[in-house]
C-alpha cells in the first residue's frame, strides 16, 4: 500500500483501502452495510446455536465470547459489525468491544436476559433463566449514588483474580466526606444510641473519650502536628484530622505483615491520642470524620485481640467500634465491624450467628463507592452459608461478591479493604466450593494458585491454606502438601490466627490419609498448631 494510504477501520476486518476523498473511517461497502443494519437481529435456527464454535462460546458462560461467535458465524455470510450488536442491545460499540475482549463482563441476570433477547437466543441454549424479569424498582429522588446491585441466582463461573497492586495514598474521603444518617439497627455488637448534639457533648466524651483511657500506655514517636491539639493550646483542625486518618491507614497496612503482639503497642498510643482529643473541643464539622477514625482504630484493636486469641477483649473492642460507627453515621464501618465479628463467632463454633451477623452487615454498605466492602461481606457470607450446607444461598452470595468486585477499588475505598484483592476473593470462593463439594473447585483453585501474591502478608497464609485444602480434596497430595507447608511457614512467621485455623481444619481433613507419605509428614508439622 502506498505511503499515506488509509485502510478501513471496520471491525469486519476487510481492511479495504479508503479513497482519497473519503474523510471517514469506513470503506464504501462497509459504510453501506453499516447504514443498512436491521432493526433487530435475525432469527437463527437451532443449527446456528449448536455449531462447535458457538457451543464452546456458550460453555464459557461469557456473553462476550458468545457475541464474538455470533458476529463471526459463517451463516451471516460476513462478519457482523459490533455497531449492529450495540444497537440491538442498546449500548455503545465501545462497550461491546470491552465485553468481547474480557475487560468488562455481563454478569447481572437482567443484563444477560437483555443480551439473549437482543440476539434472539433460544432459551434451550442459554445457561441462565432467559425468562427472568427484574422486579420493578421504586423511583428515588436522589441520583447521587447508584442503586445497590441486585442478587441473581446464577451458578458462579471461574474467577479471574486481580493482581496485587500498591496501596493508594492520600485522603480516602477527599476534601469533604459526607454521610447520610445511618438507619437504626440493634445488634449485640453495640447499643443503638442517639446522634450527637451540643446538648449531649458530655455524653459523647464519656462514651468514646473516657472509654479509651483503659488502654495501657507505651512509648512511640511524637506527633509534632498534633502537639498543640493534645496540650489543649489549639482547636482541632482539618490538617490534624487528616494526619490521624493517615496514621490509622498506616496501622492497617502494617497489620498485613506485622504480628498482632508487635503492632499492639503502636495502636495503643494511637488510641490514647484519639481519646485525649475526643475529650477536648471537637468542631462539629470534623466530628464525623474523627469518630470514623476512632471506630476504625477500635475495630483494628479488636481484630488484633482476636488474632492473639483473646476473644473476650476482641468482643469488647468491637462493641466500642460499633458505637463509634453508629455515632458517626458510618454504615460501611459498622458493616466492617460486624464482618470482623463473624470470624469471632465462627471461631467460637457459632456458625449460624456468624451468618446472621453477615446478613445484617450486607445492608450497611450501599453504593458503588463501597463495592469492595460489599464484595468482601458477600464472599464471607457465602463461606459461612456453605459451612451450614445452604448451597443455593451460598452460591447467590458468591455471585453478589463477584459482581460487586467488578466495581471495587479496594486500595482506594477504606482502610480495611486494602487487603481484599482478587486472590482473596478467589480464596473465599475456594473455601465455599470445598465446603459445598462444588464441581467448579478445580478450575477456581488453579486460577487462585496461578495468581498467588509474592508478598508474605498474613492474607497469603489464608490463601495458601485454602488452596492447599482444595488440592488435597482433589487428591493432588504432593501439590497440596507443598502449599500447606508454605502456608504454615507464613502463618508461623506472621502469627496469623486465620491461617492457623485453616491449617487446623486441614489437619483434620488429612487425618484419615496418613498412609500417604507426604500427608504423614505434613500432619506431623501441623500437629504443632493443634
Amino acid at each position: 500500500m502506498a505511503s499515506g494510504a488509509r485502510s478501513c477501520a471496520c471491525p469486519c476486518g476487510c481492511e479495504g483501502r479508503l479513497a482519497r476523498d473519503n474523510a471517514g473511517q469506513l470503506c464504501s461497502p462497509c459504510s453501506r452495510h453499516k447504514a443498512s443494519a436491521p432493526a433487530t437481529a435475525p432469527q437463527m435456527g437451532p443449527e446456528f446455536w449448536s455449531t462447535p464454535e458457538m457451543q464452546r462460546a456458550r460453555e464459557t458462560r461469557d456473553m462476550g465470547a458468545v457475541s464474538v461467535a455470533y458476529r463471526t458465524h459463517p451463516a451471516h455470510g460476513r462478519i457482523i459489525p459490533q455497531e449492529w450488536v450495540a444497537s440491538w442491545v442498546g449500548i455503545t460499540q465501545a462497550q461491546v468491544s470491552r465485553i468481547e475482549h474480557g475487560r468488562n463482563r455481563v454478569r447481572t441476570l437482567d443484563a444477560l436476559a437483555s443480551w439473549a433477547e437482543a440476539l434472539r437466543m433460544p432459551a434451550d441454549y442459554a445457561w441462565f433463566d432467559i425468562t427472568y424479569k427484574p422486579p420493578p424498582t421504586k423511583p428515588t429522588k436522589s441520583t447521587s449514588a447508584p442503586k445497590p446491585l441486585t442478587p441473581r441466582p446464577l451458578t458462579p463461573r471461574p474467577l479471574t483474580p486481580r493482581p496485587l497492586t500498591q496501596h493508594a495514598t492520600g485522603d480516602r474521603h477527599g476534601t469533604a466526606r459526607q454521610r447520610g444518617p445511618l438507619q437504626a439497627t440493634r445488634h449485640s455488637v453495640g447499643r443503638d444510641t442517639d446522634s450527637f448534639g451540643e446538648d449531649n457533648d458530655m455524653h459523647r466524651r464519656t462514651l468514646l473519650g473516657l472509654s479509651l483511657v483503659g488502654i495501657p500506655a507505651s512509648q512511640s514517636e511524637s506527633w509534632d502536628r498534633l502537639a498543640r491539639v493534645l496540650d489543649r493550646s489549639t482547636t482541632l483542625d482539618l490538617a490534624s484530622v487528616e494526619h490521624l486518618e493517615r496514621r490509622t491507614a498506616e496501622l492497617f497496612r502494617r497489620e498485613e505483615t506485622v504480628p498482632a503482639r508487635e503492632l499492639t503497642p503502636a495502636l495503643n498510643d494511637h488510641l490514647r491520642r484519639l481519646g485525649r482529643i475526643l475529650k477536648g473541643s471537637v468542631p462539629s464539622a470534623l466530628e464525623g470524620r474523627l469518630l470514623s477514625t476512632v471506630g476504625e482504630s477500635l475495630a483494628l484493636y479488636g481484630w488484633l485481640a482476636f488474632d492473639r486469641g483473646d476473644y473476650a477483649s476482641a468482643l469488647r473492642w468491637y462493641d466500642k467500634a460499633a458505637a463509634a460507627a453508629r455515632k458517626a453515621g458510618d454504615g460501611p464501618l459498622l458493616a466492617c465491624v460486624l464482618t470482623y465479628r463473624s470470624y469471632l463467632e465462627e471461631a467460637a463454633g457459632r456458625l449460624t450467628q456468624a451468618r446472621d451477623v453477615l446478613i445484617e452487615a450486607e445492608g450497611m454498605a450501599r453504593g458503588r463507592s463501597h463495592a469492595a466492602t460489599r464484595s468482601w461481606i458477600a464472599a464471607r457470607l457465602a463461606e459461612c452459608q456453605a459451612g451450614l450446607r445452604e448451597e443455593a444461598e451460598a452460591l447467590r452470595a458468591l455471585e453478589r461478591a463477584t459482581t460487586a468486585f467488578d466495581y471495587a477499588e479496594p486500595e482506594q475505598e477504606r482502610v480495611w479493604t486494602r487487603f481484599y484483592n482478587g486472590s482473596r476473593l478467589g480464596s473465599l470462593t475456594v473455601t465455599t466450593y470445598v465446603r459445598l463439594r462444588h464441581r467448579g473447585l478445580e478450575s477456581v483453585a488453579d486460577q487462585v494458585i496461578s495468581a498467588l501474591p509474592d508478598t508474605d502478608a498474613k492474607v497469603k497464609a489464608i490463601i495458601l491454606a485454602d488452596v492447599a485444602t482444595a488440592q488435597i480434596y482433589r487428591q493432588q497430595y504432593e501439590r497440596g502438601a507443598e502449599l500447606a507447608h508454605e502456608a504454615l511457614d507464613v502463618t508461623l512467621a506472621q502469627e496469623a490466627s486465620l491461617g492457623s485455623r485453616r491449617l487446623r481444619e486441614l489437619h483434620q481433613l488429612i487425618a484419615p490419609r496418613r498412609d500417604v507419605a507426604v500427608l504423614s509428614d505434613l500432619s506431623a508439622r501441623l500437629a504443632t498448631l493443634v
